[in-house]
């Protein structure tokens, strides 16, 4: 279990979990819409394929941040549970979850059209991009790497599971993401504390560095909030059934214990706020989903 560790931490499965989740509130969509097409076969297909990019992104992301890493101290051995997966190591797993990934996406092409296949692959893009050295996102600035999340796992990520389903997108299917985007990316948002000195390395311009710690500290808070907006809108736009509003306790939740324990120190609180708000934000999702499935017709 100690040799794993490393590639826990890297691969991150929790989150991972997050793309999963946002494709089957899309799946649901479309069953909400009366528009299902596809069988379960697809559902299971298209899961697999969202978990693969999902843990092939977190890869990449920690080989952008590799360069950002301090060098091993020769005069302290380094037990094996806390030294970090090699850069190559990790590019090589990600571009095996990334393979995997295409083929499974290519199997939902021949199953349900290439709708599904095209949302996810650039929604796996946009998520490489967003860490990416000189170019990405982040190193931008201007809240685009979180605005990137946003879309990858909002709006991008609900349109495959609904094109999964019904062989194509619909714009309420990109309305309903909006707040699953948003619910993503404020647990995706503690990135920008917990992994401050390898951004500082490579210089990217975060909401740390441009607005400082103390304002940045609001930034996860806000971001739930938005997406609890965007649930009680989108119920009340028809988008999901009046049910989906139980969704909304665990994300307020979240956002008050983030504002709680972020407010006085962030960057050491950080990671205890992230071990709360991922589980959090996964309970809000799988309700969005669950809630849009058993509100639509059968």
């Amino acid at each position: 279990m100690e040799r794993l560790r490393p590639w826990l931490d890297a691969v991150k499965p929790a989150q991972a979990l997050m793309p999963v989740l946002a494709v089957e509130v899309g799946a649901a969509c479309a069953r909400f819409d009366a528009r299902p097409r596809a069988g379960f076969a697809t559902h299971l297909i298209i899961d697999a394929a969202a978990l693969a990019a999902g843990c092939a992104v977190h890869l990449i992301d920690h080989v952008w941040d590799a360069p950002g890493l301090p060098p091993p101290d020769p005069k302290r051995p380094v037990p094996e549970s806390e030294r970090p997966v090699d850069a190559r190591e990790a590019m090589g797993a990600a571009g095996v979850a990334l393979l995997a990934a295409a083929v499974l996406g290519l199997a939902t092409a021949l199953l349900s059209g290439a709708a599904a296949f095209g949302y996810g692959l650039a929604a796996v893009l946009l998520g490489a991009w967003r860490r990416a050295p000189a170019v990405g996102a982040d190193t931008l600035g201007y809240g685009l790497g979180d605005l990137a999340t946003v879309v990858a796992l909002g709006p991008l990520a609900v349109l495959a599971g609904f094109a999964s389903q019904a062989s194509e997108g619909a714009s309420g299917a990109f309305y309903a993401g909006v707040p699953v985007g948003l619910a993503a990316a404020s647990a995706s948002s503690l990135r920008h504390f917990t992994r401050r000195p390898s951004d500082a390395a490579v210089q990217r311009m975060t909401p740390v560095v441009a607005l400082g710690e103390e304002h940045a500290a609001w930034i996860p808070s806000l971001l739930a909030l938005g997406a609890v907006a965007g649930i009680l809108l989108a119920r009340r736009g028809g988008e999901y059934p009046p049910a989906t509003w139980v969704a909304t306790v665990p994300l307020a939740a979240v956002a008050v214990f983030a504002a709680w324990r972020l407010r006085s120190d962030p960057s050491g609180q950080a990671r205890t706020v992230e071990r709360v708000m991922v589980p959090g934000v996964a309970v809000a999702l799988a309700a969005i989903a669950l809630t849009v499935l058993t509100g639509g017709p059968a």
